[in-house]
């Protein structure tokens, strides 16, 4: 009997070890997009406007990101006003940077446009990726806060790849790593998501955003204000002359 019990428990303890190992970069990807609303709920979604308060190294600064889903995100940071502008759209991206130099807007280096042009969707590069050439792939398992996150990894058309890593009880975002090509200088960006919440549209979406840059500074934001489906003229996303 005790022979048979032992054995039982091994079964059963095989079982759960083969459906965790079972779980695949799509499976892992689907109950994302899931937990956050659903393709259904995402897709109607016109508009995103949020502003957030943003902490760099003891700076205290203002963030105000708009989003026409599909078409374009720009997001304006104001610190001790020095205002910065990114925008990607459907067709490029631009931006203006007085902190590093760069007063007057420019086109946007096609590595980083390339990189971050899944922003201008609700949802990120999960919910468009593989119609933009993406691919995913379950790279395993890593510790994050006492849990066993889930890994995926992003690769770009150009071979460019990125993390991303899912809570495995709610199958949120938890954590993104990826390098980026700003004016000519590559970061290493670690971005860790938390704290939650439903938006008025139903979905989910992190308030609390905290960005470790090269391993030398942090930047801490916290979201203060969302509105969503709000009517956003398209001529905000052109590049100014």
């Amino acid at each position: 009997m005790k022979t048979k019990r032992i054995l039982t428990l091994s079964l059963v303890s095989l079982f759960f070890m083969a459906s965790t190992f079972a779980q695949s970069a799509d499976d892992v990807i689907g109950n994302y997009v899931k937990a956050i609303g659903g393709q259904k709920l995402l897709s109607k979604i016109t508009s995103l406007y949020m502003e957030s308060t943003m902490d760099v190294q003891g700076m205290e600064g203002m963030t105000r990101t708009t989003i026409l889903n599909g078409k374009g995100m720009l997001q304006e940071t104001d610190i001790m006003g020095s205002v910065s502008s990114t925008c990607y759209t459907d067709k490029g991206g631009w931006s203006i940077n007085p902190m590093a130099g760069i007063s007057s807007p420019e086109p946007m280096p096609e590595s980083q446009y390339e990189s971050g042009k899944f922003q201008i969707f609700i949802g990120g590069p999960f919910v468009k990726g593989a119609s933009e050439g993406y691919q995913f792939e379950m790279t395993g398992r890593e510790s994050v806060g006492g849990k066993s996150a889930y890994v995926i990894k992003m690769t770009l058309p150009d071979g460019t790849a990125s993390t991303y890593l899912f809570d495995p009880d709610t199958y949120y975002m938890i954590r993104s790593t990826m390098e980026i090509d700003a004016q000519g200088q590559v970061m290493e960006l670690e971005v860790n998501y938390s704290d939650y919440r439903k938006t008025e549209a139903g979905h989910m979406m992190p308030f609390s955003v905290d960005i470790n840059v090269n391993d030398q500074f942090t930047l801490n934001t916290v979201v203060q204000k969302v509105e969503m489906n709000k009517d956003v003229d398209p001529a905000i996303f052109a590049m100014p002359e």
